[in-house]
């Protein structure tokens, strides 16, 4: 099998090194002609599974480095005692755990596959410059920042309105490498902004002195997309029988996956996605708002040419729901609709989920179908919210007392990262408007 990208707006045809350059500033472009793995790859092991998922999608890689790639990122992430794990119910739901990975979400996988194929490409190409990555996703950040190999920089971006729980506390622990640098934003800023700022000659010429480069990620890069099908294909193949997926999102970027794991062989039948009433998504697809993020607008992209074969030159919501039924059905969801959701799943299948989860399964609510309901995030990551959604209950209670609370209730041992988080001081972060970000990324790469 030989994969085929080709850009979205005129299925022009072009190469997998030119495919995993694109970001959110650049034309979208799709991974087509995708078959299903080998029976033997997909009832295997996980090497062999992730390493098949790498090579299908960057075919310069041949099987060996694929699989050392693959041994590398896996042990980085898992343990015998942290696993990507499918919980049963006394219902016909089932609940993929895909947060079991050190920094309490699915974007560990992600970033630390992201650093090791980034590696690689540098060896290959005998690369001697030190990369400074950029990000402005802070669950991205984290993961990159856990992950971040010495020699490397990382430059962050955040607005309060994208934090939740101990992600402060988890900010504030990345400053501890030297080569962290993180900057509080006023309102979120997004990965095309950012890219369109340190593409402007004078960052490109600081960062040649300094024998640099300056790499921008975000969500719609295909290597940050591998880790997402590799987990996808493994809950899905473990949840046994055509899988229908739920899950809540914020950029397309798992229904993508979701999508390229079951061209692969993953039982996946259909996605049905909740999507938090008043983000940008929530009113694009109600209203018709031309409100996307720059990733959701490639990423969606991506699926219409995928699932029609057609070129696709813009978007419009009732076009993308009519084009995507066979696949996927989009949902609006009010966030207060999922705490009903926590309370019900802990009382009556003893089985404790976070938020995101919560608003997938009050998506599928009123049907209730067989379903695989993802859980991206560690409930104990907001503990104050999944507290009050068990307990019907406000609570005042907030990170380790509330998380102390939250123990008690569901009897369930705190992940390793929130006891070292107890003794992370909590620092004020100073904020920055847009229009100060170019002066200090200055300052601090002149360094």
């Amino acid at each position: 099998m030989t994969i085929s990208y080709l850009t979205c707006k005129e299925l022009t045809s072009v190469t997998p090194a030119a495919a995993w350059a694109t970001t959110a500033n650049s034309p979208a472009v799709v991974a087509t002609n995708l078959t299903p793995l080998a029976a033997e790859i997909l009832h295997g092991n996980d090497r062999d599974l992730l390493s098949a998922v790498l090579t299908t999608f960057q075919p310069d890689l041949t099987v060996e480095q694929a699989q050392e790639i693959a041994a590398a990122s896996l042990e980085q992430v898992f343990s015998a005692k942290a696993q990507i794990t499918v919980a049963e119910t006394n219902s016909a739901l089932k609940i993929a755990e895909l947060y079991h990975q050190p920094t309490m979400t699915d974007r560990d996988l992600a970033a630390s596959l992201y650093l090791n194929l980034f590696a690689w490409q540098q060896r290959e190409n005998n690369d001697q410059t030190e990369p400074v990555f950029l990000a402005s996703d802070p669950t991205l950040l984290i993961s990159l920042a856990h992950f971040l190999p010495g020699k490397a920089r990382l430059i962050g971006f955040f607005a309060p309105e994208q934090i939740q729980g101990f992600q402060r506390q988890q900010l504030a622990a990345a400053l501890d490498k030297p080569q962290v640098k993180l900057y509080q934003l006023e309102a979120p800023i997004t990965a095309k902004a950012l890219e369109m700022t340190v593409n402007k000659q004078h960052f490109q010429e600081l960062a040649a002195a300094n024998q640099e480069q300056l790499i921008v990620l975000d969500n719609c890069q295909f290597s940050l997309l591998l880790g997402q099908i590799f987990s996808l294909m493994k809950v899905s193949l473990a949840a046994e029988g055509t899988t229908a997926i739920a899950t809540s999102t914020y950029d397309f970027s798992n229904v993508l996956a979701a999508y390229y794991a079951q061209q692969l062989g993953a039982p996946i039948s259909s996605v049905t996605v909740a999507l938090k009433q008043m983000t940008p998504l929530a009113r694009f697809f109600e209203n018709g708002e031309p409100a996307l993020t720059s990733v959701a607008a490639v990423n969606l992209q991506r699926l219409v040419v995928a699932l029609t074969e057609k070129a696709s030159t813009e978007l419009n919501a009732a076009e993308i729901a009519s084009q995507l039924a066979s696949f996927l059905t989009v949902k609006v969801v009010d966030a207060e609709a999922a705490l009903p959701e926590i309370r019900r799943a802990q009382s009556q299948q003893q089985i404790t989920v976070g938020p995101d989860a919560a608003l997938a399964l009050a998506a599928i609510a009123e049907n209730e179908p067989e379903s695989l309901v993802l859980a991206a995030v560690d409930p104990y990551l907001t503990p104050d919210v999944v507290l009050a959604g068990i307990t019907n209950h406000p609570t005042d209670k907030r990170d380790f007392d509330a998380a102390q609370i939250l123990r008690q209730v569901i009897a369930a041992p705190m992940p390793r990262m929130i006891t070292h988080l107890k003794s992370q001081e909590i620092q004020e972060f100073p904020v920055f408007s847009h229009a100060q970000i170019a002066d200090e990324l200055a300052a601090w790469l002149d360094q």
